[in-house]
C-alpha cells in the first residue's frame, strides 16, 4: 500500500461503507485500499470508506474525506494518532463555508492543490501558503491538509505551531545543555523533515527581544535549509502576503526579512482568505 501511513495498513472489512464501495467497485490497488481514480463512467454520487477510517466522497468532483464514525473503523484511527483527546479531526468537509463563495473558491484551491501534489504534479519543494486575517479558517484549512497528506502520504511530515518554534528557538540559545539539545533537535528536524507545516506564523510573541531574535534567526535558518533542499513549507500566516503599496513591509511576511520572504513566496503558492472573522460571527448569533 504504497500511498498510505504504514499504521494504517490495516484494512477494516467490518465497515458497512467499506463493503458498499467494493460492491460498487470503486476501490483498487493493493490490498484495495485506494480509491479509483480513472473510470470511464461517472462516478455515483455518495459517501464510501476505505477500509482505513476514512469516508471518501466525490460528490463535487474533487476527492474528499472525513473521518468515518464507524465502531470498527475507529481503532483504526485512534492507531494512526489522528483521534487526539476527543478533538474532532480538521478535515476538507469539515471547512464551513458559510455559503461564501470566496470561502468555496478558496477551499477548492486548497483541494486541488493537494490532490495534485499527491499525484505527483505539483513541482517538487513548492509548499502551500494561507494568508489573511485571524478568524477566517487558515489554522484549519492547514490541518484539513495535514490529514490529508497523511492518508495520501507515508511521511506526513512535522507540525509546529509558530509560538512552540518560538519556545524552542529560544531553548536553543540557553546554557543548559538539556534544553539547548531539546532545541537544536528540533530545529534540525524542522529543517529536513519532507513536509514542514507550520501554523500561525506572525501569532509569536515579540515583547522580548531576546526570544524573539532567537525565533527570527530559527525562521531564517528553516527557511534557507528547505529552499536549498527543495522541502516544501505549508503555512497560516497574520502577514500579509505582499507589500502592495510602500510602508506596508511592517505587515508583511517582509519582518522576517527581504530574503526568508522573497523564499517563501518563491517556493510557496500563496492564497489570501479575505473573509469574515467567524469567531464574531459566532457571538453575534449567540
Amino acid at each position: 500500500m504504497n500511498d498510505l501511513p504504514p499504521m494504517l495498513a490495516k484494512v477494516n472489512a467490518d465497515c458497512p461503507l467499506y463493503q458498499r464501495a467494493l460492491a460498487a467497485d470503486l476501490l483498487s490497488g493493493p490490498f484495495a485500499a485506494t480509491p479509483r481514480r480513472e473510470r470511464a463512467e461517472p462516478l455515483p454520487v455518495g459517501d464510501y470508506c476505505n477500509g482505513l477510517g476514512w469516508v471518501f466522497s466525490y460528490a463535487t468532483g474533487i476527492e474528499s474525506y472525513k473521518p468515518c464514525g464507524c465502531p470498527h473503523c475507529l481503532p483504526l484511527l485512534e492507531a494512526g494518532g489522528f483521534v487526539d483527546r476527543g478533538r474532532p479531526i480538521k478535515t476538507f468537509g469539515s471547512f464551513c463555508t458559510n455559503h461564501d463563495a470566496r470561502a468555496a473558491k478558496v477551499l477548492r484551491e486548497a483541494q486541488r492543490f493537494v490532490a495534485s501534489y499527491c499525484k505527483g504534479k505539483i513541482e517538487a519543494g513548492m509548499g502551500f501558503a494561507l494568508w489573511g486575517p485571524t478568524g477566517t479558517g487558515k489554522s484549519h484549512l492547514l490541518s484539513a491538509i495535514y490529514t490529508y497528506f497523511r492518508i495520501h502520504l507515508p511521511s506526513a511530515g512535522e507540525w509546529v505551531h509558530a509560538d512552540t518554534l518560538e519556545d524552542l528557538a529560544w531553548r536553543a540559545t540557553r546554557f543548559e545543555r538539556d534544553d539547548a539539545d531539546a532545541g537544536e533537535d528540533a530545529i534540525v528536524r524542522w529543517c529536513t523533515a519532507p513536509y514542514l507545516f507550520l501554523d500561525d506564523l506572525g501569532a509569536e510573541g515579540r515583547e522580548n527581544k531576546l526570544r524573539h531574535g532567537a525565533f527570527l534567526d530559527a525562521v531564517s535558518r528553516i527557511v534557507h535549509a528547505r529552499y536549498d533542499r527543495c522541502l516544501p513549507i505549508f503555512l497560516s500566516t497574520n502577514w500579509l502576503w505582499k507589500a502592495k503599496k510602500a510602508g506596508e513591509e511592517m505587515f508583511a511576511l517582509d519582518v522576517y526579512g527581504e530574503r526568508v520572504a522573497e523564499r517563501l513566496r518563491e517556493r510557496c503558492y500563496g492564497v489570501g482568505l479575505n473573509l469574515p472573522n467567524y469567531r464574531e460571527l459566532l457571538k453575534a448569533a449567540r
